[in-house]
């Protein structure tokens, strides 16, 4: 479920009448100088009353986001599936805010995760923080998908996430066959972090290779305009490779390259060598999994 389907503008339904109520407070993050910069994250959950102990009974309805003094400054609120007789099918939860810092700006990072969910997929990373009009609110569209996580550092204390290069924050997610990590950028003008590149390192744990053939993929014209995020390149088949058990294969980087034909859909690639030939593997296709990295997740 998304992050998108969970967010309501609406109160409880009537079926969660009787409930408990339970608050947690997290923070203060400062986002700034100031008490006005500092923002406490209360989080509201609500437990339904005769529900089965194996049934899912909690459920985080709430939201707010307030300055040390108490002043509202932005609030969400969500909302689980209930199933009749058995109490709630799922529930979300928040995690604790870190901050994100910049050299410029900082923002409020909250990991929201569902349950019951597939390993490495049941968390959501969202970005709060002050727009460039000086209102509080949720920045951009949440970073949503099987094994999302931020590979950027934190301090000694785990509250303070550092910005690499004060800019840049790097996004790790699953692709079936290797956790790809991408670098985003905030834009003022966007009031969102945005992709930077599609390219960048990757995380593999191989097995070793079957013996088979694996077609390699060589750019077609030059290197990628700089900047741009789709259709960088053209890849056209160079060679097939026969892999070995013995074969030395190193994983160099990975890639997402975007459809020239249908918006926002892509194809994972990841740049090889197999025995010092190196070129381009696609994610589609058993190729992967001949080099050792079977599907997964």
């Amino acid at each position: 479920m998304t992050l998108a389907a969970l967010l309501l503008l609406c109160g409880a339904p009537a079926a969660m009448a009787q409930l408990r109520v339970a608050t947690e407070r997290d923070g203060p993050v400062a986002l700034g100088d100031g008490p006005d910069r500092a923002v406490l994250v209360e989080k509201t959950y609500e437990e339904a009353t005769g529900v089965p102990p194996a049934g899912w009974k909690r459920t985080l309805t709430r939201l707010r986001f307030l300055t040390p003094a108490g002043r509202l400054l932005y609030q969400e609120t969500l909302e689980s599936r209930l199933i009749a007789g058995q109490g709630f099918d799922g529930e979300t939860s928040a995690g604790p805010a870190q901050e994100l810092r910049g050299s410029a700006r900082r923002f409020l990072l909250l990991p929201l995760g569902f349950d019951p969910s597939a390993p490495a997929s049941g968390i959501v990373l969202v970005v709060y923080g002050f727009d460039r009009r000086g209102h509080f609110r949720r920045l951009g569209a949440p970073f949503d998908g099987p094994g999302t996580d931020v590979t950027n550092p934190a301090d000694a204390s785990g509250k303070i996430i550092g910005l690499r290069e004060g800019r840049y924050l790097d996004v790790a997610s699953w692709t079936s066959h290797f956790t790809l990590i991408l670098p985003w950028q905030y834009h003022d003008e966007r009031d969102g972090f945005e992709l930077v590149k599609p390219c960048g390192p990757i995380k593999v744990d191989p097995r070793p290779p079957e013996a088979a053939t694996v077609t390699l993929h060589r750019k077609r014209g030059g290197q990628p305009p700089v900047g741009q995020t789709r259709n960088l390149w053209d890849l056209a088949v160079h060679k097939p490779v026969q892999v070995r058990p013995a074969s030395k294969i190193q994983f160099l980087e990975g890639c997402r390259l975007y459809s020239q034909t249908r918006t926002g859909e892509f194809t994972t690639w990841l740049r090889v060598t197999i025995d010092g030939e190196e070129g381009w593997v696609s994610g589609e296709g058993q190729d992967l999994d001949r080099l050792g990295l079977p599907t997964a997740g």
